[in-house]
Formats: C-alpha cells, structure tokens, sequence
C-alpha cells in the first residue's frame, strides 16, 4: 500500500506540474513543508515505472528492485534505473529473475532509519522470503540497485525472526558495487574513450565502506573521478529532507559551490532520493550508476 500510494502521489504531482508549472507545484509544496512537515515535490523526482517480470530457467542471479525504483525510478528525462540494470544483464549474456513480489517489498531501510523498529523488522521479513523464494532457496545471488537497501539488509539479523534471520544468512545479497563488478568484468570491453564523473557517495555507501571500491571500478574503465572534498550526507535522509527544505540547502551549499565550475560527463548517486536531492540545489543531471553504465556499455 506504501509503494502504491507514493507511486500515485508522483503521478499526480507530474500531472499538475504539466498543467500549472512546475515552479508552482514545488513552491506550494515546499511551504506545505513548512508548515505541515508532507513531503516537497523536486521537479527532479522520477515518475513510476514499468519493471518486466522474469523467471527464465537458465537464470544466474535475481533482481529485487528498490521500492523507489518502482515508485519514482523513470527520470523526467527518461532514465530508468531498473531497466538500464535488467539491459546491463542481458549484454552481459547473464540471465536475471525478477522477483515476483517486485514492486510490493521493500527492504524496509524508510523506517529502519526513522527508527521505527516493528515496522522496519515486518516489512523487511517480507523483502526476505520474496528474495528467498526468487532466488530459489538461496541458491543464486540477489541484486539491489540501492547502497541504502544493502546496507539496511545487513543491519535487521537481530530484529528477525528465527526462520527469517536464517533465510537471509542463506542469501547473497549483492549491492550496487559488487553487482556493478561483475557486470562490467564481462562489459568493460565495450567501453570506448574516456570520460568524467562527478560521484556523490552517499551515506549508505560510506557507510558499506565502499565509496573508494566503486572509485577504483570506475577508474578500471576509463573514467577521471571527481568526488568532491565536501561530499557528506545530501541533507535528504530517506524523506526528512524533503519535509525540512532547508537542511538539504544546507547540506548541499558548500558541495553546489565546489561543483558549480564543474562540466563533467556525468554525476552520479548510487541512490534515487540522493539523486534527486543533489539535481534539484546543484542544478547538476545526477543520474543513476545502472544508468550511466547502461549508457557507456551501448
């Protein structure tokens, strides 16, 4: 009900901003923030999207989208996180499943960092036996586009149950990184030329230890990366940024003026609120990793 809900509240956002402006749209949420603490709309924010199910019989690994993924993972300019990962696979000759449940499990990392410890435990136990079930008894590997829903599956043991814990110490739950990795030691071939990004490491990531891991990746296949000397947290943390306007402005107000002289060819998050966040006060595209190795793999 979660993701539904969110899935049409972003429908209708973009449904109005087409009609009226966007700057109305976002000006008028940003004040009900103010006031009420409801969520802003970013003109950055992604629309819903359509993720095809598989279960092919020769599959290698499994794919569980991030609820954001489903819900907001189509850019305005026409990204789409999830499917660039599902066309990364098929270039690479690895067939995925697509979990069934995709698009009503979430890992539950928004309450897990609210702290909301009954919700979090519930929701991920569902993540689980969706990705239990896919993944065929734990017998193949499963993907998350998202640093922050790695991170929030290795934090919930001891809030599980006892069946549960023990499905997901069956599991090999692959982030974005170590996903990445794989994909691109069979894609790296078809890379040509060189090229610049600007990376925001997201809190997740850092926290994973794992930002100078996707920097040395990065590095393998040709790319200068810049990540700048103020890079920390964006200020959007889940959604709390979205509903206190002014601590992304102030998160963000040193790290917009670094990059401000910046042309790079790409800026890139490994998360889609972060993403979104450090499009709309930077005035940078950020786009997805899956997006941009979609892209320079063509």
């Amino acid at each position: 009900a979660w993701i539904a809900a969110n899935r049409t509240a972003l429908y209708l956002a973009r449904a109005l901003a087409d009609t009226v402006g966007e700057r109305p749209v976002a000006a008028l949420t940003a004040g009900l923030a103010r006031w009420l603490r409801t969520p802003a709309w970013l003109p950055t924010m992604g629309l819903p999207d359509r993720i095809e199910r598989r279960s092919p019989l020769d599959a290698a690994m499994v794919y569980v989208p991030s609820c954001m993924a489903w819900f907001g993972g189509r850019s305005p300019e026409g990204d789409s996180t999830a499917n660039a990962l599902l066309a990364l696979a098929d270039r690479a000759g690895i067939p995925l499943v697509v979990a069934e449940k995709a698009g009503s499990v979430c890992c539950g990392h928004p309450w897990h960092s609210k702290g909301i410890k009954d919700a979090y435990r519930r929701v991920c136990e569902e993540w689980i036996a969706a990705a239990y079930q896919a993944s065929r008894g734990g017998r193949l590997p499963v993907i998350t586009d998202s640093s922050s829903c790695a991170l929030s599956l290795r934090n919930a043991p001891p809030l599980l149950s006892r069946e549960r814990a023990e499905q997901l110490k069956q599991l090999q739950i692959l982030g974005p990184v170590h996903a990445a990795e794989i994909l691109l030691e069979k894609l790296a071939a078809r890379i040509r030329g060189q090229f610049q990004i600007v990376l925001h490491p997201t809190c997740a990531l850092d926290r994973s230890h794992e930002r100078e891991r996707l920097v040395d990746l990065l590095r393998s296949i040709g790319a200068t990366v810049i990540v700048p000397h103020s890079a920390s947290c964006c200020g959007v943390a889940g959604d709390r940024g979205l509903r206190f306007p002014e601590l992304p402005a102030a998160a963000l107000a040193m790290q917009k003026a670094e990059i401000a002289q910046t042309d790079a060819d790409f800026y890139v998050s490994t998360n889609l609120p972060c993403q979104w966040q450090l499009s709309a006060t930077t005035g940078k595209q950020y786009r997805s990793l899956w997006c941009v190795l979609e892209q320079i793999t063509r």
